[in-house]
């Protein structure tokens, strides 16, 4: 994307200032980062399982390593 000059940044800013975009509440949930909000919070629990067998992985190949460098 290229670079605005000066005269059509101001020119946006002035547009959008004086005509802001219309919001309207009752069409909540129908936003991209909503939907994507919704499905990861759906998501969740899978992905803390996942994250919480990595963990323990990521211990246990810690504790193996301390062992093995105090042994050696």
């Amino acid at each position: 994307m290229p670079e605005l000059t000066e005269q059509e940044y101001d020119a946006l800013d002035e547009l959008y200032t004086r005509s802001p975009p219309a919001v309207n509440p009752a069409k909540s949930g129908t936003g991209f980062f909503t939907r994507r909000t919704a499905a990861a919070k759906t998501a969740a629990p899978e992905g803390l399982s996942v994250k919480a067998v990595a963990t323990r992985a990521e211990i246990a190949c810690g504790t193996v390593r301390e062992r093995v460098a105090a042994g050696l």
